[in-house]
């Protein structure tokens, strides 16, 4: 049984459906941003590898730490100096976890329309100032990154770093749409729209329509599909995307996304920003092209990109033991305290 819970943003005019996973010991809060067509379920199965995996990688340091400590005496057991072993306390900090549905999908309401991608984390961004959150570090699955990314440049005194999951790139992602008669319309706006609105709007205007959205999802999802979980699980899945209400809209904010090429300071306010791209070469939606160009954008010196050979869009399914244990260490190396920069060594 899930416990959602529910936040009215009274600027917005939105109420956003979010969960909070909280740790006593935590620190920093990963907040998980889902993709299009989704929901914030769909990060439930690296959920608790995330939270056990917290555990073990601060045992871990601990035993390390203590190991050292008695290397460090035997040393010097013959001197009379009382130094200490400088240690970064920030690796042993732990984080909650924060989900959340973006208005027009899951749970959360869509009162008012959005056809870019801005829109969606300025809802974000109140968001996380009406709960007073500090140390985020944003992380965003496919469309999630993106909106990730714009969240980082809002409000860099409190996101603090960036996880990508098969990320957008940060020129957006074209759509090829076709007419009526089947002809591809490629720059046309409208011509997109009207595709959209005549491929879509009979898959999610039906809540019933599972058949149709397991048929969606599979040509969407690729070879994930096979990792997905029980199916009962799926099944959810199913249900949570059909209540996709804004998907002529996000998909044009996916193709029309100029948040960063419209705006050398945007490009600038995103550099140098600690993040972890993971992406999956088999991705049948996001290629591996896309996340290179974030990472030459982000820059190498405070960026890590792992590509996965066998992953494709949905690493939160098929690999979610490697991912959260790379997550884990993202987030134990980025420092919340001077604000330094540092480069996951994963």
């Amino acid at each position: 049984m899930r416990n959602f819970q529910y936040l009215k943003l009274p600027i917005r005019n939105e109420i956003i459906a979010y969960r909070f996973f909280k740790n006593k010991n935590a620190k920093k809060t990963l907040i998980l941003i889902h993709g299009n067509h989704s929901s914030q379920i769909y990060w439930d199965p690296i959920i608790p590898l995330l939270q056990q995996k917290q555990q073990e990688f601060q045992q871990k340091m601990l035993k390390n730490l203590e190991i050292s400590e008695n290397q460090f005496k035997n040393e010097n057991k013959n001197t009379s100096t009382n130094k200490n072993i400088n240690i970064n306390d920030d690796i042993f900090s732990q984080f909650d976890i924060l989900t959340l549905d973006m208005k027009g999908f899951g749970k959360s309401s869509y009162n008012n329309k959005s056809e870019n991608l801005e829109d969606l984390a300025d809802d974000i961004v109140e968001f996380i100032k009406i709960l007073e959150l500090k140390n985020v570090i944003m992380g965003g699955w496919s469309t999630g990154g993106a909106i990730s990314m714009i969240i980082r440049v809002k409000i860099p005194e409190i996101v603090k770093g960036i996880l990508l999951v098969s990320g957008v790139g940060w020129k957006g992602h074209q759509f090829v749409a076709k007419n009526e008669q089947g002809q591809v319309v490629v720059r046309e706006s409208l011509g997109l729209r009207k595709s959209l609105q005549r491929n879509l709007t009979p898959l999610f205007s039906d809540a019933r329509n599972i058949v149709g959205m397991k048929m969606f999802m599979q040509g969407m999802f690729g070879n994930s599909m096979q990792a997905f979980p029980k199916e009962e699980y799926l099944k959810e899945l199913i249900e949570d995307s059909l209540r996709h209400r804004s998907f002529v809209e996000i998909n044009m904010g996916l193709h029309q996304f100029d948040f960063f090429t419209k705006s050398i300071k945007n490009q600038k306010s995103i550099q140098n920003t600690p993040t972890l791209i993971y992406h999956g070469k088999k991705d049948p939606i996001i290629n591996c092209q896309q996340a290179q160009a974030n990472q030459d954008l982000i820059g190498s010196q405070t960026s890590t990109l792992k590509i996965n050979e066998e992953a494709g869009h949905v690493p939160i399914f098929s690999h979610s033991n490697e991912l959260s244990q790379r997550i884990v260490e993202f987030l134990s190396q980025i420092e919340i305290k001077n604000q330094k920069l540092q480069k996951p060594k994963l």
